[in-house]
């Protein structure tokens, strides 16, 4: 039953729109690409760009950090909590 009061209803109904937004390409991650591509056209930063690094590292890399971040905010707002009470 849809109870307009309960956080986790509108939570789950803005990552449903977040999703469904990026997924028509709405939003995209333009920004990052672009930075990375100014990045690896340095000198300094295409050193970083050359080193060998598998698809696997990569993939495994970005799914720890997505699964992490959440598990890093929830620390940050109890600690900011812990110290506030």
């Amino acid at each position: 039953m849809w109870t307009p009061n309960k956080p986790s209803h509108w939570l789950l109904l803005v990552l449903v729109v977040l999703f469904l937004v990026t997924y028509f390409g709405l939003l995209t991650w333009g920004r990052v690409h672009d930075a990375l591509e100014a990045l690896a056209g340095n000198p300094a930063g295409a050193q970083v760009f050359h080193a060998k690094v598998d698809r696997a590292d990569a993939i495994f890399m970005v799914f720890m950090f997505l699964m992490l971040t959440p598990l890093a905010v929830v620390a940050a707002v109890g600690l900011i909590a812990f110290a506030g009470a």
